[in-house]
């Protein structure tokens, strides 16, 4: 559990700076852009390693079951089709992307809740719960800030092409879910 917390911490950590205008200010000074970038990355990587290689190892403390298990498990399959589709949608633009303005996040939002509602364990709260208040605190940050898309209007083949793309990645993500995350989908 030590390992998934840390790397929860340094990447929530480095995902934080560029709401401090000031760190982020000096850490380009000393760094320079691409040096900020580089290490940016680095540090979110080494980040998302710790996270997964701790989650994989994390004791299961068991804090609750889920009432209805059935139903939950659809809402998260619901969920998390909604996550690639927005992953799309903020990699091809595309009118979802301009109307959303920040649909990758909202993405993580959804699918940090679907996985919430469905695993009862101290990992996976701290996973999927750490994700999701990030996700909601980036997209308020946001907007407050006006930070919005300025795509003009797209043509409606691109939705169409995001929403086969984000459900073809949802299949694959279904169909290799176990060897992918140690989580076999029943």
């Amino acid at each position: 559990m030590t390992i998934l917390a840390f790397g929860l911490l340094l990447f929530f950590a480095v995902h934080l700076v560029p709401y401090r205008p000031a760190i982020r200010g000096m850490l380009v000074r000393r760094l320079g852009d691409s040096g900020y970038k580089v290490g940016f990355s680095l540090l979110s990587v080494s980040g998302l390693a710790l996270i997964i290689y701790g989650k994989a190892i994390a004791s299961y403390i068991y804090l609750w079951s889920p009432v209805w298990p059935g139903i939950l498990r659809h809402l998260t399959y619901a969920f998390s089709l909604l996550f690639f589709i927005l992953l799309m949608a903020m990699l091809i633009p595309c009118n979802l992307r301009r109307r959303l303005h920040h649909p990758f996040l909202l993405g993580i939002a959804f699918w940090s809740w679907g996985h919430l509602i469905v695993n009862g364990d101290l990992a996976s709260m701290l996973l999927f719960g750490s994700f999701g208040l990030f996700a909601i605190f980036a997209v308020v940050s946001a907007l407050k800030q006006e930070k919005l898309c300025t795509l003009p209007p797209q043509a409606n083949w691109r939705d169409a092409l995001v929403v086969a793309l984000g459900a073809l990645l949802y299949a694959i993500c279904v169909r290799f879910h176990g060897e992918l995350f140690g989580a076999y989908l029943v």
